[in-house]
């Protein structure tokens, strides 16, 4: 079996280590339409793909592959076996061909790999981020008044006012980003950004435009009504020092088109 595909296709899940052995190479960048990749293991070609579109990242599962073992992955040579949805597992040659890098089957760099959310190990596991105390501010001074030595016609000046510290700018912002997105689904991230005072809590709202739906959410408590939705923070990541950032994410629907709404962030 192979597949290809853009990048990070493979998410939500736990990678199989039992079983049929497979390998998984991540380029490090995209390769166009009819780019020739092998597969090859102690100079022997296991398994040779030419590519009918563009793509980046290659799933492949053998019985010919062994979990632990390492394989290089080549880019270029030639290919005269026949093809089955342009893979094919003899006639494959690296001669003149790049070699790219080498892969440990049953490891994958590029996410966690499986589907559906869900299943063992999702939602993936989140860490508190680290809080930064709000800075201690010393409170103002102000300098002892001046009195003149009174006279009997001159009354003493009033001593002047303390000075008001001017008024902190505090607030939020927030940004809106699509982690990956599939047919009907998708998984989206906020990032929440304290301004530059420190704030206890904060609260995104945004409305989307197309119909979209939230099923599962982490590390924001998430509420909607039709389009409207609101996120507030939970527990360990409602305080942040002045410019310090929290995220949470969760897993939406889509039907047609998945604009990116507009935020509004309310620091509470």
């Amino acid at each position: 079996m192979l597949g290809a595909g853009s990048t990070s296709m493979a998410v939500l899940g736990l990678p199989p280590t039992s079983g049929q052995g497979w390998v998984a190479p991540q380029l490090s960048s995209s390769q166009p339409a009819g780019a020739l990749l092998h597969l090859v293991s102690g100079g022997q070609v296991l398994a040779s793909y030419r590519a009918p579109k563009n793509f980046r990242e290659v799933v492949f599962s053998s019985n010919r592959i062994q979990h632990g073992q390492t394989y290089e992955v080549y880019l270029g040579g030639s290919l005269t076996g026949t093809t089955i949805g342009g893979m094919a597992t003899t006639g494959g040659s690296i001669g003149g061909a790049t070699r790219l890098m080498t892969v440990t089957a049953g490891q994958y760099r590029g996410g966690l790999i499986g589907w559906p959310p869900g299943g063992p190990g999702w939602p993936p596991p989140t860490t508190p981020p680290p809080t930064t105390p709000p800075p201690t501010t010393p409170p103002p001074t102000t300098p002892p008044p001046t009195t003149p030595s009174p006279s009997p016609t001159t009354p003493p000046p009033s001593p002047p006012s303390p000075p008001t510290p001017p008024p902190g700018v505090g607030g939020c912002t927030a940004t809106y980003s699509i982690l990956g997105q599939w047919q009907g689904g998708f998984q989206g991230d906020v990032r929440v950004t304290a301004g530059s005072s420190p704030i206890s809590g904060w609260r995104v709202t945004w409305t989307f435009a197309n119909g979209q739906t939230i099923s599962q959410s982490w590390n924001a408590t998430i509420s909607a009504s039709g389009s409207a939705v609101t996120a507030t923070n939970v527990s360990f990541n409602g305080s942040l020092g002045a410019g310090a950032s929290a995220t949470f994410g969760f897993i939406g629907t889509w039907n047609g088109s998945n604009t990116a709404p507009t935020l509004t962030c309310t620091a509470i």
